[in-house]
């Protein structure tokens, strides 16, 4: 981020940025302690801007208007609440987590098992765990799936069932879409296809795939860069998640916002509105791979554009929902525990499905109010 911020300042004489570090579990609270003291900063880098909307910068005029903004980013942006409200921008995009389906390429060629090569090419989810059989059968791996034992993770499977959280703010999970993709998760850790121990016994997914014991691992995008550097005993791709009657990629976002009261408002407009740029994105999430922007499916990496071109396509492919349901406050926090509780529980065998259903239901009643 110094790095960037260099940058700027060389190409704006006079402009100085002070670069304030802030663990991440106390930023909300410093931030806040901040507005109400008086000493707003200029800007800060977030994940819950919708907590500051009142004390936010109106971007719009300084990005272009609304519809050129969004023009650079996924549709399921546009109705971003951490970025726009009531028709204003009032935070940017400034990096993102997308999920992927990582694979041993040399466990799938060993067994004779091809890749989606294309997006019209997606396997369903019974046809990927068919796939994960074969490779553990025709291979020296040892198990199917390695699954991130987090709800975003997991909450892919459901909006690829056609499920989802909430709807106009209600709770929908008791839907059947919901229990389908419940029953298949709890049925996949039942036949071994996929590593019941991470969910239940604290195995880490990443040592199971980077050790060569799983054949696939669904996991963050920042793990490319990761592999690249981890993995030296055999190949490995990125292909296309699965799924059954939409598409879902539960992407994480953070933002970039100005706040109302620093003194240094325009200032700071010029600012987030060259960080919103195709360069300032390239260059800041470079390292990373995870720029949020159309684009960065084009960004030429020292390791891993042809792999971060097939996450970004797989991400623009993803329903709107995948994003909408972490949008209300106070919501992605709190109900990130209730979910992996429940289903860890649900897998176990310790509730019905129709019990797991109605305590993450419940939880979504009081928290999306």
């Amino acid at each position: 981020m110094r790095k960037v911020l260099d940058r700027y300042e060389e190409s704006h004489p006079g402009i100085k940025v002070e670069l304030v570090e802030v663990p991440y579990a106390d930023l909300n609270e410093k931030l806040m302690m901040a507005i109400t003291g008086g000493e707003a900063p200029a800007l800060a880098r977030v994940t819950g801007s919708v907590l500051f909307k009142d004390v936010a910068l109106d971007l719009t005029d300084a990005l272009g208007g609304v519809d050129t903004f969004f023009a650079d980013y996924p549709e399921s942006m546009k109705s971003n609440s951490s970025i726009i409200l009531d028709g204003k921008i009032h935070a940017i995009p400034a990096e993102a987590s997308i999920t992927g389906l990582i694979y041993n390429k040399t466990a799938f060629e060993k067994a004779g098992v091809s890749v989606p090569e294309s997006a019209d090419q997606c396997w369903t989810w019974e046809e990927f765990n068919a796939a994960l059989k074969k490779v553990v059968e025709g291979s020296d791996v040892r198990y199917g799936l390695a699954l991130d034992a987090t709800s975003q993770r997991w909450s892919n499977i459901l909006y690829e069932f056609g499920g989802h959280f909430l709807e106009d703010g209600q709770p929908v999970f008791t839907s059947e879409e919901a229990k389908k993709a419940l029953e298949f998760t709890k049925a996949s850790f039942d036949d071994g296809t996929w590593v019941k121990s991470i969910w239940l016994g604290g195995e880490d997914a990443t040592n199971l795939f980077v050790s060569g014991q799983a054949a696939a691992h669904i996991g963050g995008s920042w793990k490319i860069a990761a592999y690249n550097n981890d993995i030296k005993d055999f190949e490995w791709g990125v292909t296309y998640l699965p799924y059954e009657t939409t598409h879902g990629n539960c992407s994480g976002y953070k933002q970039f916002m100005g706040f109302q009261g620093s003194g240094y408002e325009e200032e700071t407009k010029e600012l987030l509105a060259y960080l919103a740029s195709a360069e300032a994105a390239s260059y800041y999430t470079d390292s990373l791979y995870i720029s949020p922007r159309l684009d960065g499916a084009n960004l030429e990496y020292a390791f891993g554009s042809e792999e971060f071109a097939t996450l970004n396509e797989d991400a623009a492919m993803a329903t709107p929902l995948s994003t909408l349901d972490w949008e209300y406050a106070n919501f992605s926090s709190a109900y990130n525990t209730v979910i992996i509780n429940a289903v860890k529980e649900y897998i176990a065998g310790n509730i019905s499905v129709e019990d797991c259903m109605a305590e993450i239901d419940g939880a979504a009643e009081n928290l999306s109010k």
